[in-house]
């Protein structure tokens, strides 16, 4: 009876926050059930996915599981590496042990036909579904354990007028950062859509780059600025990002980079205020956004790379057809501008060629590189920003 009576009134504590408008995390349960899911077992190292040196164990404890697979490698957009089985041991424990080169990747496992993420993993996809996990396999520009001087990201609220709303940011200040009294260039970079602002970051490995790069002095120092590309979630999602979903996050992202974002940098870093130490940069979703903001305000960013960025067939953008009509302007002030897509399999390859040749007949010099060997995908985003912010701010 004493039961039945606590579980009526955690029932109407439940109840009452409802009407308040508060919820209990993932609903309050006032009826439970019996099945316990079994028990893992120990020490973890048994079960959980391990990285040593270029040897990665992936494992899985799925004991009353008939078949497990998994995939590794890099998973993107019209990219899906090969499903590879996995053994099952007497504990429950389904493993699989791979050779991998220094780089990271993203995996996920097949269970029964069910996609599932590595819940045991520290590295999770920033993504706005998350669908897959990372590992690091060491030595690469991609490391975060050289002893080196380190740079700090922060996560920045602010208020945006352009919509109406909090909005986060992440920004990137080199080592001794702090400490001085300098002023800095700025990198804008925008990440793709259904990702986060954690996505360049975490994945992209932003940080790590200039960190590795800065202790080896190919880079100047600078901040690195990873504002949401994403300002109408709803719209993108329901629209699957065709172009008029598109279109219209691109205008509402320009108008908040240029009325909110870049005079709050200017306003609480130490920036060096013009367009000559400014540049801009994203992948797909965000290489657009790149061309857009870029183009369409000569003289605020001199510095242009558009990554997988070619605008798709139905993609409309006053900004940008504005920015488009000032060749001989571009060609006088941009100090560097760059188009490029990977050639093996990159789904924005074709519109980016196709932007690239538009670029060229209205008179605008630019740089264009389509590399074999890559698709639309983190490997080639991490391997251009490694090649291309060495020649900033020179």
């Amino acid at each position: 009876m004493l039961k039945t009576a606590q579980a009526i009134k955690a029932c109407t504590r439940a109840a009452m926050l409802a009407v308040t408008g508060l919820t209990l995390a993932g609903g309050f349960a006032c009826a439970q059930s019996t099945a316990q899911p079994p028990a893992l077992p120990s020490p973890a190292i048994n079960y959980i996915t391990t990285v040593n040196g270029s040897q990665v164990t992936f494992r899985l404890y799925a004991p009353n599981a008939s078949s497990v697979a998994v995939s590794y490698g890099n998973v993107g957009l019209g990219i899906t590496p090969p499903i590879t089985p996995m053994t099952k041991d007497s504990t429950g424990t389904w493993s699989l042990t791979a050779n991998l080169a220094p780089n990271m990747y993203e995996y996920f496992f097949n269970v029964d036909g069910f996609r599932s993420i590595d819940t045991g993993a520290p590295l999770q996809k920033p993504s706005r579904q998350v669908s897959t996990s990372l590992l690091l396999v060491p030595g690469s520009l991609l490391d975060d354990t050289h002893n080196i001087p380190h740079g700090q990201t922060r996560e920045v609220t602010y208020y945006s007028a352009a919509l109406n709303k909090e909005r986060h940011m992440l920004v990137y200040t080199p080592p001794g950062y702090d400490a001085s009294l300098n002023r800095y260039p700025v990198l804008y970079f925008y990440h793709g859509g259904g990702d986060t602002i954690e996505s360049w970051a975490k994945e992209g490995r932003g940080p790590e780059i200039l960190d590795n790069l800065l202790a080896l002095h190919l880079v100047k120092p600078m901040l690195l600025v990873m504002p949401d590309t994403q300002t109408d979630e709803p719209l993108l999602e329901a629209a699957g990002l065709a172009s008029d979903a598109v279109s219209q996050n691109a205008a509402t992202a320009d108008a908040e980079l240029i009325k909110d974002i870049v005079p709050y940098v200017d306003s609480n870093f130490r920036t060096i205020a013009n367009g000559n130490s400014r540049a801009i940069s994203g992948l797909s979703l965000g290489g657009i956004q790149s061309l857009v903001s870029g183009l369409g305000h000569l003289g605020t960013f001199n510095w242009i790379i558009s990554l997988s960025g070619g605008p798709m067939d139905g993609f409309t953008s006053t900004v940008l057809d504005n920015g488009l009509k000032r060749a001989a302007l571009a060609n006088r002030t941009l100090r560097e501008f760059v188009v490029t897509a990977g050639a093996s399999g990159d789904i924005a390859y074709q519109n980016t060629v196709n932007f690239q040749q538009k670029l060229q007949s209205l008179g605008f010099r630019d740089q264009a590189f389509f590399p074999t060997g890559y698709a639309h995908e983190f490997n080639f985003w991490r391997t251009a920003f490694a090649l291309y912010t060495p020649t900033l701010f020179r």
